[in-house]
């Protein structure tokens, strides 16, 4: 459950999808893999099921972009003002921007990166924002496993009775989001990424660790496209506004630092 390496960005995307593909674990349900599997064509693609056109123009590229790591740091809504590239940039320019830039909000030395917002940086603007943001995710997480139960209804009933047991599990736990485990689910969370089980360590897999039991309801969802679009625009619609909020916090922060020095 460590952050995704930030560059380079083919490295990036490896890491998302832990360096795998599941693509083989098709259980009972051939037409579809589990909710689990991110990547193209696959149940974990949720950006692709959204179907509300309120998403479209803002919501979606926001948390594409964000995807990229560092390689998404400079372009707009996300990026600070003074990190944006003005049109007609040459290729040099936008080079420079790979390897990704030092947040200069909390002057840790970090590199900026959607992590790094989410996650790391110590700015009191952020931190604040970040903590605002873990007690709506708290509430939300348990929405979402909700949500999964009543999608996972249009597939295998094999698989509906684990998902409801999990998702169970997930209302009445007591969760501690100021850990490794709390850091890897809230950016997963954010930007739309399901996950396996099976990234949870064995010491760490309890009832009370949701990122476990969200693992277990994201393994045993298996539907078809279409039953998962009311999940998919919930998702998609709570995961960019969270991050877009936060992300504006830390924008304004790093100008108003770049301004000051």
């Amino acid at each position: 459950m460590d952050a995704p390496r930030e560059a380079p960005q083919t490295q990036h995307l490896l890491d998302l999808a832990f360096g795998l593909s599941q693509a083989g674990q098709l259980g009972l349900c051939g037409p579809a893999t589990p909710l689990s599997v991110w990547g193209p064509g696959c149940s974990g693609a949720l950006l692709h099921k959204t179907t509300d056109a309120s998403l479209v123009p803002v919501i979606v590229p926001t948390l594409a972009k964000a995807r990229l790591g560092v390689a998404g740091m400079t372009v707009a809504p996300v990026a600070p003002k003074a990190w944006i590239r003005p049109p007609g940039s040459s290729d040099e320019e936008y080079a420079e921007d790979r390897p990704g830039k030092p947040c200069p909000a909390c002057g840790t030395g970090h590199i900026a990166s959607p992590w790094h917002i989410l996650n790391v940086c110590e700015h009191a603007k952020v931190a604040a924002a970040r903590a605002e943001l873990r007690e709506n995710a708290d509430a939300f997480v348990r929405r979402l496993a909700l949500l999964c139960a009543d999608a996972a209804r249009a597939g295998h009933p094999l698989y509906l009775l684990e998902t409801e047991a999990a998702s169970a599990l997930v209302q009445q736990a007591v969760f501690d989001w100021n850990s490794p485990s709390g850091d890897f689910l809230l950016f997963r969370l954010c930007l739309v990424l399901p996950f396996p089980a099976s990234v949870v360590p064995p010491n760490e897999r309890c009832d009370d660790n949701i990122t476990w039991l969200l693992g277990r309801v994201f393994n045993t969802v298996f539907v078809r496209p279409h039953a998962m679009r009311f999940t998919a625009n919930a998702w998609v619609r709570w995961g960019g506004k969270s991050y877009l909020a936060i992300a504006k916090v830390w924008a304004d922060a790093v100008d108003d630092a770049l301004s000051s020095a």
